[in-house]
């Protein structure tokens, strides 16, 4: 699992698989890029960058698609990512224990849910 310096705190995750027994969940972390968006990065981290659904329907940025939510699910209030770029030092992807995740407030108090092929997407690493 990861090995970043830079820990994956007080960002909305993905859970990718969930280990009842140990109570533990794997995720990846999703981000704004503190409010800067793929701007920020190298062209060829933008590659592997998605955009996920927001509420004022930000468009992907060249060469992605957007990650979608299932119908009457809520969406990011501000455009959010999931980094696939992954260096030799990290792969991007954490584990926690159940305890130690909080949930992730929505205006309306429901989770934000990808739809299938999203979550497809997301647990293969395509940014497009």
């Amino acid at each position: 699992m990861a090995t970043r310096s830079d820990a994956p705190y007080d960002h909305p995750v993905v859970v990718l698989s969930k280990d009842a027994v140990n109570q533990i969940v794997r995720f990846r972390t999703l981000t704004s890029f503190g409010g800067k968006g793929v701007a920020a990065k190298l062209p060829h981290e933008r590659r592997l960058i998605a955009l996920c659904a927001d509420e004022a329907s930000t468009l992907p940025h060249i060469g992605t698609r957007k990650l979608e939510v299932e119908p009457g699910s809520p969406r990011f209030t501000k455009p959010t990512y999931i980094n696939f770029y992954e260096a030799e030092s990290f792969c991007g992807e954490f584990e926690i224990e159940y305890a130690y995740l909080q949930h992730w407030a929505t205006h309306n108090n429901k989770p934000i849910t990808f739809d299938a092929e999203s979550l497809n997407r997301i647990q293969n690493r395509q940014a497009c």
